[in-house]
């Protein structure tokens, strides 16, 4: 193997190059759509209603971290309790779910007699066409509760199906820098909704 394939040249460039296509990524954040995600959580929180965090493979990394910090990092830090559960981490229930029902059931059975019109569903989805997200989903606006997409690509089945949207267009196949920005949402979206907060309790 050629050395110069992993020169410290060739490291920088790659460094520099990917840090510039993250920052590209990342100007698709809208501030509309971050205060709208943040409402939306605030009134969650307010009628004492749940959400739901879904998500395959790094995707489902990435809503049980998120779940973590809506549920644990921000009562920690504020009097906010958000009521969120992600329906990635129970083991028992997922197979028990895939071997009697499929795996595109997974979610949505979980949602089932738990989802009302005071609910929320963050999905979270590179590719925005997993089967057992875009049923979830459906399940979920059936029910007239609200739905927000974390998805990158094209979008496809999932972006028009959302409420609220962060869609972080990219080529196909851009896992790494896709869920670089899901995870970046989360941090952004839970320390903006604290600073906020914050600054609203110093106003009072």
């Amino acid at each position: 193997m050629r050395d110069h394939l992993f020169s410290n040249d060739a490291a920088s460039a790659f460094i520099d190059h990917y840090g510039k296509s993250l920052n590209i990524l990342l100007s698709h954040i809208q501030a509309t759509t971050l205060n709208a995600i943040a409402l939306s959580l605030l009134t969650a929180w307010k009628n004492n209603a749940p959400i739901y965090l879904i998500g395959n493979g790094g995707s489902a990394s990435i809503a049980s971290h998120f779940a973590n910090d809506l549920a644990i990092g921000l009562s920690t830090q504020t009097k906010i309790k958000l009521n969120a559960y992600s329906l990635v981490d129970n083991q028992s229930i997922i197979t028990a779910i895939a071997n009697d029902y499929g795996y595109e059931h997974i979610f949505s059975r979980q949602l089932m007699d738990n989802f009302d019109e005071n609910s929320i569903l963050i999905a979270i989805s590179a590719s925005g066409n997993s089967a057992n997200i875009i049923r979830a989903v459906k399940q979920a606006k059936a029910s007239n509760g609200l739905v927000i997409a974390l998805v990158g690509f094209d979008g496809g089945e999932l972006l028009p199906l959302s409420d609220i949207a962060v869609h972080f267009s990219t080529e196909p196949g851009a896992y790494g820098l896709v869920e670089d920005g899901f995870a970046i949402v989360n941090h952004l979206l839970v320390s903006y909704i604290k600073e906020s907060v914050e600054n609203e309790l110093e106003r009072m």
